[in-house]
């Protein structure tokens, strides 16, 4: 939906998505909509860029490099990057 209805209509959702995950949240309309709304937006947003990382390293045209320290980074893949670690991300929990 577009309008204003349409974003009574995407926030209420929002928060029904908040809720399904955190049944025992309670705050205030402010705290709602300082915490709520951003991490919900946050975590689901987390999830499509995950699917495109994948997704990318799927293809060829980004590559996972893990650091000494365990740390796994993505970034462009380089035209001789033979060795590096091209298997799609695992999923999150």
């Amino acid at each position: 939906m577009s309008g204003p209805g349409g974003d009574v209509r995407t926030v209420a959702d929002e928060i029904a998505r908040y809720l399904d995950r955190r049944p025992d949240a309670s705050d205030t309309e402010e705290g709602v909509m300082r915490w709520w709304i951003p991490r919900i937006r946050l975590e689901e947003e987390l999830a499509v860029v995950r699917d495109a990382l994948a997704l990318l390293v799927t293809q060829g045209s980004v590559e996972r490099v893990v650091l000494p320290s365990g740390l796994v980074i993505l970034r462009r893949r380089s035209q001789d990057s033979t060795a590096r670690d091209t298997r799609p991300l695992p999923a999150q929990p």
